[in-house]
């Protein structure tokens, strides 16, 4: 009798699978490659199971492309999540496509996604006729991927979904009622200390849900490049087509450490104050090694003799590393 195996599913979480991409974009560029190269850039010394099982996670997740036998090359959808940044939609959408690639993902998320693990587990057992182990292993596989693309709790019509004892309402006067719930496209204003933050009503562009469990919300990168935490926002009408363009709110009035502006990596923005009304914003990775930091050093210094002579004492220049 031949041992029962499980249907196919990624063998590591699509987070691992972006970190193996970037460093196979690093070597190979947009080039086609051999798989045995791969493994080797992968770390092994040949393309053994454990090597077979990444290639495999990164084409489950449409990352690589097969190109003839043996051979493959990154992806449109790859290209996308490296090059792009990760506040820009389309990063974002690549990002949640990958994580949905997987049918077995896919229904999960359509399907499950508020369902116990005991519930999911008995549904990969029973109805897809896994083995526990690979149940086991493919949940806890799922929920990393889920929580790396920011999926766990939020429907694909970008509403965040709260659990049972939660809400999104905030308790800071001004914000949102208990009844109110925001959903993308909905026209917010932000109060801190019964002040508005932004010149006008700004449309949101996503939500999502911080590493800490706190929901926020993103908008258009002339408005803020922050995420700003759900409970100091209420919802309001939308600007008159007459209205002044938004001027981008300071980093500063929304702290939320780190602050979650999306994509595949935490990102920290910090104010540095140059004088005369002047403000730097420098928008980093969280945390970064030393070699980046030495790297951001060099970049400064490069960049001074353009910035020197055109500095002005009431400018704001935005510097992202």
């Amino acid at each position: 009798m031949s041992k029962q195996r499980s249907p196919n599913y990624p063998g590591h979480h699509l987070g691992d699978a972006i970190q193996d991409v970037q460093k196979l974009f690093k070597k190979e560029g947009q080039t086609t490659f051999a798989e045995s190269v791969a493994s080797t850039h992968l770390g092994y010394k040949s393309f053994s199971g454990p090597a077979r099982v990444r290639l495999a996670a990164m084409k489950q997740y449409g990352l690589l492309e097969q190109k003839g036998k043996g051979e493959v090359c990154l992806s449109g959808r790859a290209l996308t999540i490296l090059t792009m940044d990760s506040t820009n939609p389309e990063h974002q959408e690549a990002v949640h496509k990958a994580a949905l690639a997987p049918p077995i993902f896919d229904e999960l998320y359509r399907e499950k996604r508020s369902a116990s693990d005991d519930s999911i587990r008995h549904t990969l057992i029973v109805v897809k006729k896994f083995t526990g182990d690979g149940a086991t292993n493919c949940l806890r596989v799922w929920r990393a991927t889920m929580e790396f693309a920011r999926m766990t709790g939020q429907s694909e019509s970008g509403l965040i979904h709260a659990g049972a004892n939660d809400n999104l309402s905030g308790q800071d006067e001004g914000s949102l009622s208990e009844t109110e719930t925001l959903q993308v496209g909905d026209y917010v204003q932000a109060t801190i200390n019964d002040q508005d933050q932004f010149h006008a009503a700004a449309q949101i562009k996503k939500l999502g849900v911080s590493p800490q469990g706190e929901p926020f919300a993103l908008f258009d990168p002339v408005v803020t490049t922050t995420g700003v935490p759900v409970k100091q926002l209420r919802k309001c009408a939308p600007p008159s087509s007459t209205a002044t363009p938004p001027s981008p709110v300071p980093s500063s009035a929304f702290p939320m450490n780190p602050t979650p502006i999306g994509g595949t990596t935490m990102q920290q923005q910090y104010p540095i104050p140059l004088g005369g009304g002047a403000v730097a914003v420098l928008i980093l990775p969280d945390p970064i090694t030393e070699d980046m930091y030495q790297n951001l050093q060099d970049l400064i210094e490069r960049y001074k003799p353009l910035v020197t002579s055109k500095a002005h004492p009431e400018s704001t220049s935005e510097l992202q590393a």
